[in-house]
């Protein structure tokens, strides 16, 4: 089944070529660095449209591939540009969504501090 979004497939195989990897590399660094074990028919897979990777390994993947600005690098064009700012993560508020994904115990205190819904108030 080939998936709708050329763009993913395209943007992969782009990125991959770019940064001067083989699907090999990318196969052995998913596995060395990030502990995703795979073939490198899947990978294949991804770059043709038959599949599209799971959330995480794609953000291995764009990590792999130094894409820090994903909507860009996907050439999403939105309405205005102050929406696509708004996409774009500092290294510094990176680091701190991974602080908070790491302590679970104090997310409600962080919440509360931004004034923001709790997890069964949100919309």
């Amino acid at each position: 089944m080939r998936t709708n979004d050329n763009s993913i497939c395209q943007m992969l195989k782009h990125y991959r070529i770019q940064n001067n990897l083989s699907v090999h590399n990318v196969v052995e660094s998913l596995s060395r660095d990030y502990g995703i074990e795979l073939s490198e028919k899947t990978v294949y897979g991804w770059e043709y449209g038959h599949s599209t990777p799971r959330v995480d390994i794609f953000l291995a993947l764009c990590d792999l591939y130094h894409i820090s600005n994903i909507p860009a690098a996907m050439n999403y064009k939105p309405g205005s540009s102050t929406n696509e700012d708004r996409f774009v993560l500092s290294s510094r508020e990176k680091k701190f969504l991974e602080s908070y994904r790491e302590h679970p115990e104090l997310q409600s205190a962080v919440r509360e501090i931004l004034h923001m819904p709790q997890e069964d108030e949100e919309e």
